[in-house]
């Protein structure tokens, strides 16, 4: 298993259920070894609410969002990291404007993304 990103918030009064911080690390765990281990510092900036996939070979991080409080901007980058090397690669860049939560799948070639593009909360 494979971790990345997110946020280590939480939705607190406060805040209003808007975000404070977002994360850039991860870590994988081996249940073979019953261990995690910390990856190797990504290209990607710090994000929640990301798409990602395994290949088989590599997981790939597409999107998300980035910002603090409620002043989200949305991403439309990603990169590739195979934890054989420890090591993440840039992924070209997108044409889709960034996205949030979208829907991802492994093709057995290609990801597929699916997802509506931004929409700000007073058109909620």
């Amino acid at each position: 298993m494979i971790l990345w990103g997110g946020s280590d918030d939480h939705e607190s009064e406060g805040t209003k259920g808007c975000v404070t911080s977002f994360i850039a690390d991860g870590a994988a765990y081996d249940p073979a070894k019953d261990s995690w281990s910390v990856l190797s510092a990504s290209p990607l900036s710090a994000r929640g609410w990301h798409s990602a996939v395994w290949t088989g070979i590599e997981m790939i991080v597409w999107g998300g969002a980035t910002g603090l409080g409620c002043d989200y901007g949305y991403l439309s980058d990603g990169a590739a990291y195979d934890p054989a090397t420890d090591s993440w690669r840039p992924i070209p860049s997108s044409p889709l404007s960034g996205r949030v939560e979208a829907s991802t799948v492994w093709t057995g070639n290609e990801m597929i993304i699916w997802a509506v593009a931004h929409m700000d909360a007073a058109s909620l």
